[in-house]
């Protein structure tokens, strides 16, 4: 015999109301979803119920959520299996010779930082006692679908360098409703709680302001590859406009400066500021921007460091060996950032408890090159 639809919990009512609609095209791929609190209206539920029902469907497939926007269709056909959430795998007498399984996600962007992060944890976490599962991903998507693979494999315990922020993941929220072992690289979630290793972005920039205007540079500037609703990107703008402001001096900065619709009429403000000596210094928010910001003032005979000092968080020297170290730059101590992660993760599967300190906040360091130097006058010609 069927179960009465009316029979099964409200949060499955609410969930399979909406699977119809977006099976039936009432939403269309894209199409914002029920809020919590439209939900609790329309259906007379608690916040619990609602929650879950969005929770499921995310889950599922079904929807994708953005942090602040809502929640949204995803195409017909792309829903997965819901994952089975295992608790950590403890090893018995007859496995005890085999080694803890780690999953690692990290960005596809083989650079400095993350080839360093990745070195950290291979080293602190050695064959046999560990086998370290390291898989890149360059979306949201392939990032969930690792997790799912890593929890449903009974992996011990995964350490994830998230793609994007502005993405809210519910597989990463029901992972630490049930306490399994996650760690987080380079980010945090706000409202979630769990271990997590980063890099004090705001001294960061204080360090690069600081030493710019030590240099005599007053007309500073901050440049990025990204939007500003990357987490990371949109604290590290944040933090040099209040070490701008705490001196008096007023910041301007270039969000998406190489790939917005805008970046044609953002160069051509950039370049006539250099031009004109109303821009001497640029704090750039990671080392591909920093490249792409060399790229662009040599297509306009602009000079490192006599037109324009340059600084920027993480290593874009990396790509210019063997010609030596040119950019100043800012050393988020990649290699220990992963040796961290990593004894996180050991502690709790050696000790089963939870590290009396599990967020870590790693102290930046300013490395000082030939991309920086005191602001050159430019000659005035009456």
């Amino acid at each position: 015999m069927s179960r009465d639809p009316k029979s099964r919990p409200m949060y499955e009512q609410i969930e399979n109301d909406i699977i119809q609609k977006i099976q039936t095209g009432v939403y269309q791929e894209g199409d914002r979803i029920p809020s919590e609190q439209e939900l609790i209206d329309t259906w007379k539920v608690s916040r619990t119920t609602a929650t879950k029902a969005l929770t499921e469907l995310s889950l599922e497939g079904y929807i994708y959520r953005i942090q602040g926007k809502g929640s949204f269709a995803n195409p017909l056909g792309s829903h997965i299996a819901p994952g089975q959430y295992p608790q950590t795998h403890v090893k018995t007498d007859s496995d005890s010779d085999l080694p803890h399984k780690i999953g690692v996600i990290i960005p596809e962007s083989y650079d400095y930082h993350s080839g360093n992060i990745i070195k950290g944890i291979r080293e602190t976490l050695p064959f046999p006692s560990y086998f370290v599962d390291i898989t890149h991903s360059s979306n949201r998507r392939e990032e969930e679908y690792a997790l799912n693979y890593f929890l449903e494999t009974s992996h011990s315990g995964i350490i994830l360098f998230p793609t994007n922020y502005e993405f809210y993941s519910d597989i990463i929220l029901q992972m630490t409703l049930k306490k399994y072992p996650l760690v987080l690289i380079d980010r945090i979630f706000p409202g979630i709680h769990c271990m997590s290793v980063t890099c004090d972005n705001a001294m960061g920039c204080e360090l690069a302001v600081s030493h710019l205007t030590s240099l005599g540079h007053r007309d500073i500037a901050f440049v990025s590859d990204e939007p500003y609703k990357e987490q990371v990107t949109q604290l590290r703008c944040n933090s040099y406009l209040g070490s701008m402001s705490v001196r008096g001096l007023t910041g301007i900065s270039y969000e998406d400066f190489f790939c917005s619709a805008d970046a044609a009429s953002m160069h051509s403000d950039f370049v006539a500021r250099v031009m004109a000596g109303k821009l001497t210094a640029v704090i750039a928010s990671n080392a591909h921007a920093a490249l792409s910001l060399y790229q662009l003032c040599m297509e306009h005979s602009i000079r490192i460091p006599e037109d324009l000092s340059v600084v920027c968080f993480d290593n874009p020297n990396f790509y210019l060996q063997p010609t030596g170290n040119f950019f100043t730059y800012l050393e988020q101590n990649s290699f220990d950032m992963g040796c961290q992660a990593a004894l996180l993760l050991h502690q709790v599967l050696s000790e089963k408890k939870t590290p009396d300190d599990p967020q870590i906040v790693l102290e930046p360091r300013l490395m000082e090159h030939a991309s920086t130097c005191s602001p050159v006058k430019k000659p005035t010609h009456k």
